[in-house]
């Protein structure tokens, strides 16, 4: 027996970055409450665990983005 995946496609606008944004959006550390743009919550994630590096923040975000296949619009 085949079953149907219902997929639900979000629009919103992210409240700390202010970008227009489609796909699942993430819950804030700074609250738990407030959803934000997979871009913010990555930012979010590295500032908790003291990277710094901006090197090493554009690699970690390029390779997460790879990973999630964020979806932000431009």
């Amino acid at each position: 027996m085949k079953t149907i995946k219902e997929t639900i496609t979000y629009s919103y606008e992210c409240p700390k970055c202010g970008k227009k944004c489609t796909g699942r959006p993430e819950v804030s550390l700074l609250d738990y409450i407030t959803l934000i743009c997979p871009d913010c919550r990555i930012e979010e994630t590295l500032d908790t665990l003291g990277i710094i590096s901006t090197t090493a923040r554009e690699h970690i975000k390029k390779t997460v983005r790879i990973q999630i296949n964020c979806n932000i619009q431009k």
